[in-house]
């Protein structure tokens, strides 16, 4: 799809600086289609009214998930990934979520063995390009850390 089809884009993360013709024309076509569609940026706790409220303690206890030990209830490790995606408070927000899903590929060919080493996950963010292996992939967006202990 030519730009020129395209609304005004006014970001320059969404104007494919350095791709090919080929790749800008497959971001374009998947951009138009993700434009009209409107980016609910997540709902920011407002930590200092929930503290007034005398509930902050509780709802943060909600969002965390405490792995523990069956026979002794020791806590194993805790996880807050849920805290940091409720403070997301950026205006760049929906182009960051459009310039990644205008982009995003998986090579889902790939053996079982290759999951870990094999660069399968490919897009742009930030206006920068990036190939990751899932393992790689599933750390940076904080869902698994090395030294996590699974059980």
């Amino acid at each position: 799809m030519e730009e020129v089809l395209l609304p005004q884009v006014h970001h320059e993360f969404l104007l494919w600086e350095g791709c090919n013709r080929e790749a800008k024309s497959r971001y374009n076509t998947r951009l138009a289609n993700l434009l009209p569609r409107h980016i609910y940026s997540t709902c920011v706790v407002n930590w200092d009214v929930l503290n007034r409220m005398g509930c902050d303690g509780e709802i943060d206890d909600m969002l965390r998930i405490k792995l523990r030990e069956a026979e002794s209830n020791e806590e194993i490790f805790t996880y807050v990934a849920w805290i940091r995606a409720f403070n997301i408070n950026e205006p760049i927000y929906a182009e960051l979520c459009h310039e990644f899903y205008s982009t995003y590929e998986f090579d889902e060919v790939c053996a079982d063995d290759e999951l870990q080493t094999k660069k399968i996950i490919k897009f742009r963010l930030g206006g920068r390009s990036h190939n990751l292996t899932l393992l790689e992939f599933a750390r940076r967006l904080g869902l698994n850390h090395v030294n996590d202990q699974y059980y």
